[in-house]
Parts: structure tokens; C-alpha cells; sequence
């Protein structure tokens, strides 16, 4: 059931990104390990939120591929990552580099500590500490 479910998942996320069918397995598939599992439909839907083309959803995918195990280990959710990596895109940020550069940022807020770290205040409340710090 399980299964299935994934695979119609990535079904939905290929035809929404007009992606190959195992490049956008791969991209869920990597999601759900990052973040544990879930909703299969869910991640997929982050996913397609942030690229309507192949280029995008690789784009997406290599962000992720850089972030995701950091955010999940600070308990970050998909969404918040995906909205991160969003704001970066819009400023011309993109791929690998939008990942690494968050995972640089939660990084750093997170050994900071305090009401600073993700892993406590969550990613939109660090952030806005940090603003409000500024």
C-alpha cells in the first residue's frame, strides 16, 4: 500500500514538473528518507510548489539533496525547508548552492543556541530573531 502510494506520488510529481518518471522518484524518494517518511502526496506537492519543469525540479532536488538531513535532524519540516529554498530561488539563488547556503545559515543559528537555534524556535522564528537582531 505504501508503495503505491509513493508511486502514484511520483506519478503526480512528474506530470506536474513535465519530469521523467525516475527523476521525480528519486526526488521524492529522497525527501521522505530525509525527513522520515510521511505523506508521500504531501512531499510531492512541496515539491511540484517549487518547479513546473524538469530543470526546476532538479534544481529543487539538489537543494535538498544539501539541506535536508540538517533540517530534519533540527526537526525543520519539508514546508519550511521548501519555503526557505523559495526565497532563496526568487533572490537567484538556486540548486546545490540555495542548499548549502541554508544549511550553512541553520548551522550557524544553531550553535549560536539560545532562541537563535532551529532546532528549538523553529526555521521562521530564528529567522525573524535574526532580523529582529539586525
Amino acid at each position: 500500500e505504501q508503495l503505491e502510494a509513493i508511486t502514484r506520488s511520483a506519478i503526480t510529481l512528474a506530470e506536474a514538473t513535465r519530469s521523467a518518471l525516475p527523476e521525480a522518484a528519486d526526488a521524492l524518494l529522497q525527501v521522505l528518507r530525509q525527513f522520515g517518511g510521511g505523506d508521500a502526496l504531501a512531499f510531492a506537492d512541496v515539491l511540484a510548489s517549487l518547479g513546473q519543469s524538469a530543470d526546476e525540479l532538479g534544481d529543487t532536488t539538489a537543494a535538498f539533496r544539501a539541506v535536508g538531513n540538517t533540517a530534519a535532524q533540527l526537526g525543520i519540516g519539508v514546508e519550511e525547508v521548501a519555503a526557505a529554498i523559495q526565497v532563496l530561488g526568487a533572490a537567484g539563488i538556486e540548486g546545490a548552492e540555495a542548499g548549502t547556503a541554508l544549511k550553512g545559515v541553520l548551522l550557524q543559528l544553531e550553535e549560536q543556541g539560545g532562541t537563535l537555534a532551529p532546532s528549538v524556535a523553529g526555521l521562521t522564528a530564528a529567522l525573524e530573531g535574526v532580523t529582529d537582531a539586525n
